[in-house]
């Protein structure tokens, strides 16, 4: 029977082939990451757009853009925020004091976004939120493998 704890270990396993697979293979963080999101975004956007209608295909692929781009300076807004954590861990007073905002700004944010969103019918904007919001808990999972992320 498949269970939470298999799913988990599966999960872990699966990363860690990825990551430590033949030189071929490996790529930074951001690089899988990026693709992941983008090749998910490309997903939501093919099948969602009113492909008739340009000016509602042009504003939903610059959605879809917008999300990705947005997804992009999220990750390194997160990198930043774990190296003042780490400071603080070790004694180092933080270069900026209210790092620790930085996800509960993002959480407040995205909430706001999935009502604009909604009411507006923009379907390749809203398939980011999941996104924002999975990815704190995505980045500490990852972490959790692996020492030396790049």
């Amino acid at each position: 029977m498949l269970g939470p704890r298999m799913v988990v270990t599966s999960m872990r396993e699966a990363v860690r082939r990825i990551v430590n697979g033949p030189t071929w293979q490996r790529r930074h963080t951001w690089e899988w990451e990026a693709g992941v999101v983008g090749l998910y975004l490309l997903g939501i956007t093919i099948s969602t757009t009113n492909w008739a209608d340009s000016r509602i295909a042009a504003g939903q692929v610059a959605s879809a853009l917008a999300v990705f781009f947005t997804f992009m300076h999220v990750k390194v807004a997160s990198r930043l925020e774990e190296a003042q954590e780490k400071g603080v861990e070790n004694g180092v007073a933080p270069t900026v004091e209210c790092y620790k905002k930085l996800t509960h700004y993002l959480i407040g944010k995205e909430l706001l976004w999935f009502c604009a969103f909604i009411c507006l019918e923009a379907w390749a904007a809203l398939a980011g939120i999941p996104i924002f919001l999975l990815y704190p808990m995505w980045r500490k999972f990852y972490c959790s493998l692996r020492r030396n992320v790049k």
